[in-house]
Protein backbone atom coordinates (compact mmCIF):
# COMPACT_ATOMS: atom_id res chain seq x y z
CA UNK A 1 0.00 0.00 0.00
CA UNK A 2 1.45 3.38 -0.99
CA UNK A 3 0.73 5.18 2.27
CA UNK A 4 3.09 7.54 4.03
CA UNK A 5 3.22 7.76 7.79
CA UNK A 6 4.58 10.01 10.49
CA UNK A 7 4.13 10.63 14.19
CA UNK A 8 5.10 13.78 16.03
CA UNK A 9 5.13 14.76 19.67
CA UNK A 10 4.64 18.15 21.19
CA UNK A 11 2.22 17.99 24.14
CA UNK A 12 2.79 19.14 27.72
CA UNK A 13 0.28 16.61 29.08
CA UNK A 14 1.50 13.92 31.50
CA UNK A 15 3.00 11.02 29.61
CA UNK A 16 3.63 13.09 26.50
CA UNK A 17 7.16 11.73 26.24
CA UNK A 18 6.12 8.08 25.87
CA UNK A 19 3.98 8.45 22.70
CA UNK A 20 3.74 11.07 19.96
CA UNK A 21 0.61 13.19 20.16
CA UNK A 22 -0.47 12.63 16.56
CA UNK A 23 -0.59 10.12 13.72
CA UNK A 24 -0.38 11.14 10.05
CA UNK A 25 -1.14 8.94 7.07
CA UNK A 26 -1.60 9.69 3.34
CA UNK A 27 -2.70 7.67 0.33
CA UNK A 28 -3.16 8.35 -3.38
CA UNK A 29 -6.63 7.64 -4.76
CA UNK A 30 -7.61 7.47 -8.44
CA UNK A 31 -10.91 9.28 -7.97
CA UNK A 32 -12.20 12.86 -8.01
CA UNK A 33 -12.32 14.98 -4.86
CA UNK A 34 -16.12 15.03 -4.70
CA UNK A 35 -16.31 11.23 -4.65
CA UNK A 36 -13.67 10.96 -1.92
CA UNK A 37 -15.28 13.73 0.15
CA UNK A 38 -18.68 12.02 -0.02
CA UNK A 39 -17.08 9.08 1.79
CA UNK A 40 -14.83 10.76 4.35
CA UNK A 41 -17.46 13.33 5.39
CA UNK A 42 -19.61 10.53 6.81
CA UNK A 43 -19.21 10.40 10.62
CA UNK A 44 -17.54 7.18 11.68
CA UNK A 45 -16.95 5.75 8.20
CA UNK A 46 -13.58 4.55 9.55
CA UNK A 47 -15.20 2.29 12.17
CA UNK A 48 -15.40 -1.21 10.69
CA UNK A 49 -14.05 -4.73 10.79
CA UNK A 50 -11.74 -4.55 7.78
CA UNK A 51 -14.30 -3.58 5.12
CA UNK A 52 -16.53 -0.56 4.60
CA UNK A 53 -19.72 -0.95 6.63
CA UNK A 54 -22.94 1.06 6.54
CA UNK A 55 -23.82 2.34 10.01
CA UNK A 56 -26.87 3.42 11.85
CA UNK A 57 -26.28 7.15 12.39
CA UNK A 58 -28.47 9.19 14.75
CA UNK A 59 -28.02 12.96 14.83
CA UNK A 60 -27.96 14.45 18.34
CA UNK A 61 -29.44 17.87 19.25
CA UNK A 62 -25.93 19.29 19.77
CA UNK A 63 -24.96 18.41 16.17
CA UNK A 64 -22.93 15.34 17.05
CA UNK A 65 -23.74 11.83 15.85
CA UNK A 66 -24.31 8.52 17.55
CA UNK A 67 -22.76 5.93 15.21
CA UNK A 68 -23.58 2.25 15.67
CA UNK A 69 -21.41 -0.39 14.04
CA UNK A 70 -22.81 -3.95 13.88
CA UNK A 71 -19.54 -5.39 15.25
CA UNK A 72 -17.92 -2.73 17.44
CA UNK A 73 -20.94 -1.06 19.00
CA UNK A 74 -21.91 2.59 19.42
CA UNK A 75 -19.59 5.60 19.27
CA UNK A 76 -20.20 9.29 19.88
CA UNK A 77 -18.63 11.46 17.14
CA UNK A 78 -18.76 15.23 16.78
CA UNK A 79 -18.46 16.92 13.37
CA UNK A 80 -16.45 20.13 13.73
CA UNK A 81 -15.64 21.08 10.11
CA UNK A 82 -17.03 20.14 6.69
CA UNK A 83 -15.46 22.04 3.79
CA UNK A 84 -16.51 20.31 0.60
CA UNK A 85 -14.65 18.84 -1.16
CA UNK A 86 -11.34 19.44 0.67
CA UNK A 87 -11.56 19.02 4.45
CA UNK A 88 -13.48 17.29 7.24
CA UNK A 89 -12.72 17.34 10.98
CA UNK A 90 -14.28 15.11 13.64
CA UNK A 91 -13.82 14.49 17.39
CA UNK A 92 -14.07 11.10 19.06
CA UNK A 93 -12.62 9.17 21.98
CA UNK A 94 -9.87 7.61 19.92
CA UNK A 95 -11.76 4.36 19.43
CA UNK A 96 -13.39 4.08 22.87
CA UNK A 97 -17.17 4.12 23.33
CA UNK A 98 -18.80 6.72 25.56
CA UNK A 99 -20.08 10.29 25.59
CA UNK A 100 -17.94 13.19 24.41
CA UNK A 101 -19.03 16.04 26.70
CA UNK A 102 -16.64 16.61 29.57
CA UNK A 103 -14.01 14.17 28.27
CA UNK A 104 -10.75 14.68 26.44
CA UNK A 105 -11.21 13.77 22.79
CA UNK A 106 -8.99 13.12 19.81
CA UNK A 107 -9.44 15.18 16.66
CA UNK A 108 -9.45 13.41 13.29
CA UNK A 109 -8.76 15.69 10.32
CA UNK A 110 -9.06 14.57 6.70
CA UNK A 111 -7.71 16.68 3.83
CA UNK A 112 -8.00 16.06 0.10
CA UNK A 113 -5.38 17.49 -2.25
CA UNK A 114 -5.28 17.24 -6.06
CA UNK A 115 -2.74 14.88 -7.65
CA UNK A 116 -2.08 13.47 -11.10
CA UNK A 117 -4.88 11.05 -11.94
CA UNK A 118 -6.83 11.70 -8.75
CA UNK A 119 -6.21 13.01 -5.23
CA UNK A 120 -4.13 12.46 -2.11
CA UNK A 121 -6.14 11.76 1.03
CA UNK A 122 -4.41 12.60 4.33
CA UNK A 123 -5.58 11.87 7.85
CA UNK A 124 -4.13 13.42 11.03
CA UNK A 125 -5.35 12.15 14.40
CA UNK A 126 -4.26 14.25 17.39
CA UNK A 127 -4.60 13.94 21.14
CA UNK A 128 -2.87 10.69 22.12
CA UNK A 129 -0.50 12.23 24.64
CA UNK A 130 -3.41 13.24 26.87
CA UNK A 131 -5.80 10.38 26.24
CA UNK A 132 -5.03 8.18 29.25
CA UNK A 133 -3.32 8.55 32.60
CA UNK A 134 -1.90 5.04 32.25
CA UNK A 135 1.16 4.99 29.99
CA UNK A 136 0.57 1.41 28.88
CA UNK A 137 -3.00 2.18 27.81
CA UNK A 138 -1.81 5.30 26.00
CA UNK A 139 0.85 3.33 24.12
CA UNK A 140 -1.58 0.58 23.20
CA UNK A 141 -4.15 3.01 21.79
CA UNK A 142 -1.50 4.88 19.80
CA UNK A 143 -0.13 1.68 18.24
CA UNK A 144 -3.61 0.31 17.48
CA UNK A 145 -4.65 3.49 15.71
CA UNK A 146 -1.32 3.76 13.87
CA UNK A 147 -1.88 0.41 12.15
CA UNK A 148 -5.61 1.04 11.94
CA UNK A 149 -5.25 4.14 9.76
CA UNK A 150 -3.16 2.20 7.25
CA UNK A 151 -6.10 -0.19 6.92
CA UNK A 152 -8.77 2.52 6.83
CA UNK A 153 -7.10 4.58 4.10
CA UNK A 154 -6.82 1.43 2.01
CA UNK A 155 -10.57 0.91 2.46
CA UNK A 156 -11.21 4.54 1.51
CA UNK A 157 -9.25 4.11 -1.71
CA UNK A 158 -11.05 0.90 -2.64
CA UNK A 159 -14.52 2.33 -2.01
CA UNK A 160 -13.86 5.71 -3.69
CA UNK A 161 -12.31 4.15 -6.81
CA UNK A 162 -15.22 1.72 -7.12
CA UNK A 163 -17.73 4.56 -6.85
CA UNK A 164 -15.82 6.67 -9.37
CA UNK A 165 -15.78 3.75 -11.84
CA UNK A 166 -19.55 3.26 -11.46
CA UNK A 167 -20.11 6.97 -12.09
CA UNK A 168 -18.03 6.86 -15.27
CA UNK A 169 -19.93 3.82 -16.58
CA UNK A 170 -23.27 5.45 -15.82
CA UNK A 171 -22.39 8.67 -17.67
CA UNK A 172 -24.28 9.00 -21.00
CA UNK A 173 -22.23 8.54 -24.15
CA UNK A 174 -22.20 11.25 -26.86
CA UNK A 175 -24.91 10.68 -29.48
CA UNK A 176 -24.17 10.40 -33.19
CA UNK A 177 -25.86 13.70 -33.94
CA UNK A 178 -23.71 15.48 -31.37
CA UNK A 179 -20.41 14.27 -32.77
CA UNK A 180 -21.11 13.84 -36.50
CA UNK A 181 -21.22 16.52 -39.22
CA UNK A 182 -24.45 18.46 -39.41
CA UNK A 183 -26.37 18.38 -42.68
CA UNK A 184 -27.32 21.65 -44.27
CA UNK A 185 -30.96 22.51 -43.90
CA UNK A 186 -33.14 21.51 -46.85
CA UNK A 187 -35.30 24.16 -48.48
CA UNK A 188 -38.80 24.14 -47.07
CA UNK A 189 -41.84 25.71 -48.63
CA UNK A 190 -42.70 26.26 -52.27
CA UNK A 191 -40.91 29.58 -52.50
CA UNK A 192 -37.69 28.05 -51.25
CA UNK A 193 -38.08 25.09 -53.61
CA UNK A 194 -38.48 27.37 -56.63
CA UNK A 195 -35.39 29.34 -55.63
CA UNK A 196 -33.55 26.09 -55.13
CA UNK A 197 -34.46 24.90 -58.61
CA UNK A 198 -33.52 28.23 -60.23
CA UNK A 199 -30.04 27.96 -58.80
CA UNK A 200 -29.50 24.40 -59.92
CA UNK A 201 -31.44 22.12 -57.61
CA UNK A 202 -31.75 18.35 -57.36
CA UNK A 203 -31.00 15.79 -60.02
CA UNK A 204 -28.59 18.03 -61.92
CA UNK A 205 -31.30 20.24 -63.50
CA UNK A 206 -29.91 22.77 -65.89
CA UNK A 207 -30.80 26.42 -65.93
CA UNK A 208 -33.59 27.02 -68.37
CA UNK A 209 -34.18 23.30 -68.85
CA UNK A 210 -37.03 21.10 -67.86
CA UNK A 211 -37.03 18.08 -65.65
CA UNK A 212 -34.21 15.56 -65.54
CA UNK A 213 -31.88 17.80 -67.57
CA UNK A 214 -33.87 17.73 -70.89
CA UNK A 215 -32.38 19.75 -73.73
CA UNK A 216 -34.35 22.82 -74.86
CA UNK A 217 -36.44 22.21 -78.02
CA UNK A 218 -35.95 24.06 -81.36
CA UNK A 219 -38.67 25.86 -83.33
CA UNK A 220 -41.72 23.71 -84.23
CA UNK A 221 -41.85 22.25 -87.73
CA UNK A 222 -44.96 22.69 -89.90
CA UNK A 223 -47.13 19.61 -89.96
CA UNK A 224 -47.85 17.90 -93.31
CA UNK A 225 -51.58 18.24 -92.72
CA UNK A 226 -51.17 21.97 -92.42
CA UNK A 227 -49.42 22.51 -95.80
CA UNK A 228 -50.33 25.75 -97.61
CA UNK A 229 -53.45 25.39 -99.80
CA UNK A 230 -54.08 27.34 -103.03
CA UNK A 231 -56.43 30.25 -102.58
Amino acid sequence: MDTTASGTGGSDAPGAADVPDEITRSIRIAADADTVFALISEPGWFINDGAYTEHEIVEEPDGSSRVTDPVHGTFHIATDVLESPRRAVFRWLGGDPGELPGRDANTVEFTIDPADGGVVLTVIERGFASRYEDAAARRRRYEDNSSGWDLELGIAREVAEQRAALTRRAAPLPTACSIGPRRSARPSGRGDQRAHRAGGGRRGRRAGGGRRGRRPRGPARPSASRAARPA
